[in-house]
């Protein structure tokens, strides 16, 4: 069954991108396209290595402690329980700068692991689930934005992308995204979070994936973009 929607995304071209950037909220369904996505490269004949980068904390953990220890965190309690906590970075300037600057630079170390050495050096097909454009969500939150915008932490943080990395935004229908995840009817950021990746679209040239349909459906337009 399987291998029937994976034949169905037609002939696979010549591959333009050899680091592909999946990002989206939680409950798009990223997860499910990676894997057919992966499927279908390696179908091909190509070599593929998938890491999940959304959170590389190495100096960053110094700044969490802090913040923590100036009382920058906030909780949601439901029944007497911690349901979701927060970071409240944008009550302190200094610790919003410190908590870029760090996440930088930690996740320039990690991209040099997970992805460069990967791609340009093992020579493999490197799918991000999530990546930078994720980051910068979870730092315009962090630090009190409204928006996602080209500021200076997006143009810091998007040197990190190389220019023929192809990034992609899977988007979902609301409810399914609340279906899929739970958690996210306990958020009080849901909202918010789901904004700026409708404004990523945007930012990131239109390169969206419609995930309202099949699996195969959502594949085939990866495949669209990534093969000439």
């Amino acid at each position: 069954m399987a291998e029937a929607w994976i034949e169905s995304v037609g002939k696979v071209r010549k591959l333009t991108a050899r680091i592909i950037v999946i990002s989206g909220i939680d409950g798009s369904g990223k997860s499910t396209i990676i894997e057919g996505v992966e499927r279908v490269l390696l179908k091909a004949g190509h070599s593929t290595y998938t890491p999940w980068l959304r959170y590389n904390h190495y100096l960053t953990k110094g700044v969490f402690a802090l913040a923590k220890l100036f009382g920058l965190y906030s909780y949601d309690i439901k029944n007497g329980k911690r349901v979701a906590g927060y970071h409240d970075f944008y009550r302190s300037r200094l610790i919003s700068i410190m908590f870029v600057l760090s996440t930088f630079v930690d996740t320039l170390f990690a991209s040099l692991v997970k992805v460069y050495i990967p791609a340009y050096v093992l020579r493999k097909t490197v799918i991000c689930d999530r990546w930078v454009p994720d980051i910068l969500i979870d730092i315009a939150i962090d630090t009190g934005k409204s928006s996602l915008e080209k500021d200076w932490v997006w143009k810091l943080m998007w040197k990190l992308v190389p220019n023929s990395a192809k990034a992609l935004v899977i988007m979902r229908g609301t409810q399914d995204v609340l279906d899929s995840r739970k958690e996210n009817r306990n958020s009080r950021n849901f909202d918010l979070r789901l904004s700026m990746y409708k404004q990523l679209c945007e930012l990131v040239d239109g390169q969206t994936i419609d995930n309202s349909g099949s699996v195969s459906q959502s594949v085939n337009q990866v495949k669209e973009i990534v093969f000439s």
